[in-house]
């Protein structure tokens, strides 16, 4: 944990990784300088004993204030984090009993297999779907994000902060497709119900407009591919993205979103 917490703190703060690379180059600098001194000069070696332990010392101690600074700094990180979370959670709200709602409905389906579950209650996709959400807004979109898009970012974000939780130690490749399957389970269940009365905007005046849609029930058609339903299809696609880490973008995937609620229509 502790070295954990070291090498996080590193990779943020290059200011301090520098300032131990500078301690190590004194230490040794002096370390090598009392060498040469003491060869050439009849300095006692006690003298040079001393100095050297001085500058083990010296070096130890800097360490030591990086360790503090790295405990401080993830204890203001961990503070920060809650104090957000506890933000999104008044006003993500909606999407918070949605998820809630949908992941009892996806373990009750699952309540007569010999599968171990848990719930992870700590809402971590909270912040990944923020995250998303802010992300979008700045460098992909002008204006409000609409359903289509919310509902991509959820997805995404259940995707990588899942819910439920399978107590196994198997690591194997058809267990892993399994997590993966109740998962997304949860998240397209949300997704069909954010998209299935979605609201969208326009720009009016310099003013952004909400408009609202009919509500359909949303189904994804079988498709023209024999013995191979298009629902599917795109469930195995996101699992094989997953897989070797190459996920589709959210707004690729909200589009996809949208011609389905069209075909619903």
């Amino acid at each position: 944990m502790k070295k954990r917490k070291l090498k996080q703190f590193f990779k943020e703060n290059w200011g301090w990784f520098a300032f131990v690379i500078w301690l190590l180059l004194v230490s040794v600098t002096i370390s090598t300088v009392m060498a040469t001194i003491s060869d050439t000069m009849d300095i006692s070696i006690w003298i040079n004993l001393s100095l050297v332990a001085i500058c083990v010392l010296y070096t130890i101690a800097g360490f030591g204030l990086i360790s503090k600074a790295a405990d401080k700094d993830e204890k203001q990180r961990a503070e920060d984090k809650n104090k957000r979370l506890q933000e999104l959670k008044a006003q993500d709200k909606y999407y918070i009993d949605l998820v809630d709602r949908h992941v009892k409905e996806t373990l009750s389906k699952f309540r007569d297999t010999s599968l171990n579950v848990d719930i992870d209650k700590s809402l971590q996709y909270l912040i990944s779907f923020s995250n998303k959400v802010n992300w979008i807004c700045n460098a992909r979109i002008i204006g409000k994000p609409d359903s289509f898009i919310i509902a991509s970012c959820l997805m995404y974000s259940l995707i990588s902060h899942p819910v439920i939780i399978v107590n196994k130690s198997d690591d194997s490749e058809y267990l892993q497709s399994i997590r993966f399957s109740i998962n997304m389970d949860v998240a397209m269940s949300c997704v069909f119900e954010i998209i299935s009365e979605p609201s969208t905007y326009f720009e009016d005046n310099g003013i952004w407009v909400e408009e609202k849609h009919p509500k359909v029930n949303i189904s994804v058609p079988n498709g023209i591919i024999k013995n191979s339903e298009l629902y599917q299809r795109i469930l195995n696609s996101i699992y094989r993205d997953e897989l070797s880490d190459n996920r589709t973008s959210i707004m690729q995937f909200s589009n996809l979103l949208h011609l389905i609620y069209l075909n619903c229509q």
